[in-house]
């Protein structure tokens, strides 16, 4: 453990406030408009589904990124330099590089120790499948963390033997891993696997 030095007192104060004001702030005033949506899916109509998950895509990047930010403060205080662990995710054009750019830490254990040994002896759809299919059960042992894992799987795929295979123009490419980022989020964050039903019931009505 290195000493605490007066130059890295300000910058981790700094971070600190800034992952508080991110975590607690901002990540948990979305958490409340998210939660009295996905606590009772069938009193709300489409409209509010892409609104609330809207808002949960920034709550799940300043959940996680806030206590980042305040772990690195309170190291950085301590005289210890911890890495990034979310590099402007969302600013991605790709699924493979919001992956890499997504729970750095995470992305990099899951990599090294199960994506490269199973990628040796079995196609990209199986090693990739593996490492989704622990990743939802690390999430937790919950149906909709697997359906989360399986449509994470499919839209890694889509995207790229399909998308990544044309040449589109970058706001394109970024609009739709946007997207499929998007509705992914759907599956983790639903609380009870009947509401899996409730959502395909959802109407878009516009009122003239």
């Amino acid at each position: 453990l290195q000493s605490i030095q007066k130059q890295n007192i300000f910058p981790g104060i700094y971070m600190i406030l800034k992952g508080l004001v991110i975590k607690f702030v901002i990540a948990n005033r979305c958490g409340i408009i998210v939660s009295s949506f996905y606590n009772e899916i069938s009193g709300f109509d489409g409209w509010i589904l892409l609104f609330a998950n809207f808002l949960f895509t920034i709550q799940i990047l300043f959940d996680f990124s806030g206590y980042c930010l305040i772990a690195m403060g309170i190291a950085k205080i301590m005289g210890i330099s911890l890495s990034n662990n979310f590099f402007y995710p969302y600013q991605s054009t790709s699924l493979s590089d919001f992956w890499k750019r997504w729970h750095i830490t995470l992305h990099k254990w899951f990599k090294s120790y199960l994506f490269k040994p199973f990628i040796t002896k079995y196609p990209f759809w199986i090693a990739a499948g593996i490492v989704f299919l622990l990743s939802s059960l690390w999430h937790g042992i919950k149906f909709h963390f697997i359906i989360w894992g399986i449509v994470c799987m499919i839209f890694l795929l889509f995207d790229k033997y399909c998308i990544q295979k044309i040449h589109l123009p970058k706001t394109v490419l970024w609009t739709t891993t946007f997207s499929m980022i998007f509705l992914s989020w759907i599956p983790f964050r639903i609380v009870k696997t009947n509401d899996f039903g409730n959502l395909l019931k959802l109407r878009f009505e516009i009122n003239s």
